[in-house]
């Protein structure tokens, strides 16, 4: 039952205080009907009171005491008046004090109702006033944030913007209108993929979808927007998505940056990424500690490490034990100050050592702290090979113009001596030592020619090859004559450096020129002083058929004699002067090369390729002035041959056995038919000279797998050799100039040569008292034909 009603009643004090308030009133009311006095009202009543409120000591014991001992009294009153015997009195007692003590909740249960309710409606009442405030008061902070926070934005220097759901402008921060052109009546319900430029269009579209596909609050991205004006910016943003409760995208937030500066910087870190990866040089990285944190595919590649290998390794792994400790620490330190740079030995992960130069840095931070060693290194093995074989050459390129027979001197551009070879100083009597930086003019040039030395010093500066004669003062005070071939040189800029003459003794052709002129105008005069024969005739008594015959057959001779002698002195002097014009062509190659060797930064190769052709050149110029040599002794007839008797089939055995080697590059077969054993009256190594180069012109002209006929046949008292090639053959035109000294037929331009081959030959056979003859046949081959007299043993050894 207590379960049943405390269901419906809630108790406002603890059970046990009813309990204990029952029982007590059943005790005063038993005593009461006891002692049959009656106490309603009374003192006697307060006892109770007083006791449950000591107990409980709470309020609800009063209430519960005061209102049982006023019913109390009620009942009693009541009872007194009825006369009931001691069980229905008990009963009376029972019913009477559990009927009190259930009013007493119920009364209680309401009052605590009415409380309640009351609390209830103060609650709410207070709660909707104070929802009422807070909404307001947010909506006041709200506007004022928004100001605030609008406010904020005009003041950043990045972009701010808010796009729908949609992708289209809500809301542009100043600064963004700015930037963009646009008008916010322009950019507000625009879409934002249209200031996105065509090329990233696409991509950021993309990313957007699926970051909003995948319930994402943050997106960030980089790319490029077009303004109104056109222009394209970089920019990086960031995206702030406000989703609803249902993950959909009701706004986004955006922040934009513009990253022009750090993508420029971005692309120049890209582009030092690719230098430092493609370049040859061996870079390399090292921290505070100097251990290895960086080395790039040129440093592993040369050392023959990995990356694995060598990062966090010191540098003391790749020095070699050769280099001085204190240069190794040396650079270290020098580096941390502010840098290094010098050569030191290397060595390779397999042990192999090298040379290199190495340039070190330190890397500082904003700070201005090192963090770092930066150092840029370079294998300069081939350097010093190219050096060592520049050397070489140069010695040999030394030696061999210090043996030609022609004077070498090169001036600066104040013409001042730089160098001049032993030659020029044989013919002027000076030391080197004597005329390097002397002005040459000033030593060499006689005061007569000064002005035409200072017109052709002129033409050089103009950069104009000259070729020209004069005379030069010897440090006797004698005059010599002199060739001079200048040529202009020129520095790295192309400006006038100086220049180079090939110097050239002609002394004994001009004491030549000079007789050859004085004995032609001594025949002049004698032949034209008529008045001086006929006076001689006169004394003279002969008969008149005798005295016409004589006069006519002096006259002829004097002719004859006349006209040799104009002949050899237009060859002596056109050869002189195609000599020199030869000369040119060797000079300028040599010249240009060695010009371009000076050039330290070509690569080896290249150096290597410009002295061998130096080299090559240097050889054929020293073949022409021999060849220049020979020819000129033999047309100034200053040069003499000792003849002695040569068995012409031993030496023609031995000039076929030689032959075959000279063929054999162009797979060349050579027939060969000797000559019966007779002997001639000859010089054997200009004959030699003279057989080798009819040999070497027609292996030059015939074709590859090609042949060469030798046959010798003795014909009466000559003996006749004949070499005959199947070669391009020579037009009838030209065949009269082929011996001309460096004339060539235009059908054999394409082929080296000097042009001084075939003369010397002719040169040589006429000394011998022989004669050569061509019988050629364009496009089937060309015969040269030489008849040499037989020595009949009259005289043993002679000259010519």
């Amino acid at each position: 039952m207590r379960k049943t009603l405390l269901r419906y009643i809630e108790l406002q004090q603890p059970v046990w205080l009813y309990v204990v308030s029952y029982v007590l009133l059943l005790l005063i009311g038993s005593l009461d009907y006891l002692t049959g006095v009656t106490i309603s009202f009374s003192i006697f009543y307060l006892v109770p009171i007083g006791l449950v409120a000591w107990f409980a000591n709470r309020q609800g014991g009063f209430v519960i005491a005061t209102v049982g001992a006023v019913l109390s009294g009620v009942v009693d009153v009541f009872d007194r008046s009825v006369d009931v015997s001691s069980l229905a009195m008990l009963w009376n007692l029972l019913v009477r004090y559990g009927f009190f003590l259930i009013t007493v909740a119920l009364i209680e249960h309401i009052k605590s109702l009415n409380l309640r309710l009351t609390h209830m409606l103060e609650e709410t009442t207070a709660g909707w006033a104070q929802e009422v405030l807070e909404r307001k008061k947010t909506e006041w902070e709200l506007a004022k944030s928004s100001q605030e926070f609008r406010a904020l934005i005009s003041d950043l220097n990045d972009a701010y913007y808010i796009l729908n759901s949609e992708g289209r402008f809500t809301y542009a921060s100043p600064f963004l209108l700015e930037k963009s052109g646009y008008t916010e009546h322009e950019l507000l319900g625009m879409s934002y993929v249209r200031l996105i430029s065509n090329e990233d269009r696409k991509r950021i579209v993309r990313y957007y979808k699926s970051k909003t596909a995948s319930h994402d609050l943050e997106a960030t991205c980089k790319f490029r927007v077009r303004t109104k004006r056109g222009e394209l910016i970089w920019v990086e943003q960031t995206t702030r998505m406000v989703r609803d409760e249902e993950n959909r995208v009701l706004e986004y937030h955006n922040i934009v940056r513009d990253i022009r500066k750090e993508k420029s910087q971005e692309e120049q870190l890209l582009l030092l990424a690719y230098a430092v990866a493609s370049t040859s040089q061996m870079i390399s990285i090292t921290d505070e500690e100097n251990r290895f944190i960086f080395v790039n595919k040129a440093f592993m590649s040369t050392y023959g490490y990995s990356y694995d290998e060598i990062y966090g390794k010191k540098p003391d792994i790749i020095f070699s034990d050769k280099n001085d400790s204190l240069l190794i620490k040396q650079i270290e330190e020098r580096t941390k100050a502010g840098g290094w740079n010098g050569e030191l030995l290397n060595k390779k992960k397999d042990g192999t050592e090298f040379r290199i130069a190495l340039a070190t840095s330190p890397i500082k931070n904003k700070y201005g702290r090192t963090v770092g060693l930066l150092g840029v290194a370079t294998d300069v093995t081939e350097k010093y090979a190219a050096q060592e074989a520049i050397k070489r050459s140069e010695a040999q390129f030394r030696t061999l113009v210090e043996t030609i027979p022609q004077g070498l001197v090169s001036v600066d551009a104040n013409n001042r001596i730089q160098y001049a070879n032993n030659q020029f100083c044989t013919m002027t009597g000076y030391t080197p030592d004597e005329i390097i930086q002397q002005e040459f003019a000033k030593l060499f040039i006689r005061e007569n020619d000064f002005d035409f030395f200072q017109s052709q010093l002129m033409q050089r500066k103009r950069g104009v090859i000259g070729l020209y004669e004069i005379q030069l003062k010897k440090k006797s005070g004698e005059l010599l004559w002199v060739q001079v071939n200048a040529s202009p040189m020129t520095d790295s800029t192309g400006a006038y450096a100086g220049a180079l003459g090939i110097i050239t003794d002609v002394s004994d052709r001009k004491r030549i020129e000079a007789t050859l002129m004085r004995a032609e105008a001594k025949l002049h005069q004698l032949f034209n002083t008529k008045s001086e024969i006929s006076d001689v005739m006169e004394e003279v008594e002969f008969p008149a058929h005798e005295s016409l015959q004589m006069f006519e057959d002096v006259a002829s001779r004097l002719d004859k004699t006349i006209r040799e002698m104009e002949k050899i002195i237009k060859r002596v002097l056109s050869f002189s002067s195609i000599s020199a014009h030869e000369l040119r062509t060797p000079l300028a190659i040599i010249r240009n090369q060695l010009e371009a060797t000076m050039d330290t930064h070509l690569p080896h190769d290249q150096v290597m390729d410009n002295l061998s052709l130096v080299y090559d050149e240097t050889l054929k110029l020293r073949s022409t002035v021999d060849q220049l040599l020979a020819i000129g002794s033999m047309l100034a007839g200053t040069l003499t041959l000792e003849l002695e008797p040569i068995d012409m089939k031993n030496f023609l055995a031995a000039f076929h056995e030689e032959s075959l080697f000279l063929a054999y590059d162009k797979n060349i077969s050579i027939n060969f038919v000797n000559v019966p054993s007779v002997k001639i009256l000859g010089n054997d190594f200009m004959l030699r000279r003279a057989l080798f180069n009819l040999l070497d012109n027609a292996i030059k002209f015939s074709p590859v797998n090609g042949t060469i006929c030798i046959h010798s046949v003795l014909d009466q008292q000559n003996v006749v050799i004949q070499v005959a090639d199947s070669g391009v053959g020579i037009p009838l035109a030209e065949a009269e100039h082929i011996f001309d000294p460096f004339w060539r037929g235009r059908s054999v331009s394409g082929v080296g040569g000097t042009g001084l081959g075939l003369a010397l030959v002719q040169l040589v056979i006429e000394a011998h008292h022989g004669t050569i003859n061509v019988h050629s046949e364009e496009g089937k081959g060309t015969t040269f034909i030489i008849t040499l007299p037989v020595f009949d043993g009259s005289k043993d050894t002679t000259t010519s």
